[in-house]
């Protein structure tokens, strides 16, 4: 379990050599990015592997992270914007 002050950010996975390593779940509590929750794996202290991005409201990201960006296969979607994306992303693009 991981609480860290600076990144108003609460983790709670696995730890191997002080990172974050396999299943997890991290929710940010306050500041700009309150409420938002990605739940999956993590790997070398990001997010990394398979997983899911939500942020508050409906909106939601599943499927692959590199890096801690959303990479790879995934959907995406964003009823706040009437949107729904089934593709390949890389860092956080489309």
């Amino acid at each position: 379990m991981d609480f860290d002050e600076e990144k108003n950010k609460f983790t709670i996975c696995n730890y191997v050599g002080g990172e974050k390593k396999g299943r997890g779940v991290s929710f940010v509590f306050r500041g700009p990015h309150k409420g938002h929750i990605f739940e999956g794996d993590f790997s070398g202290d990001l997010y990394g592997g398979i997983g899911s991005y939500k942020w508050p409201g409906e909106d939601v990201y599943v499927g692959g992270f590199v890096d801690g960006l959303r990479s790879g296969w995934g959907v995406l979607s964003q009823p706040s914007e009437n949107e729904t994306y089934c593709g390949q992303l890389y860092q956080n693009q489309r």
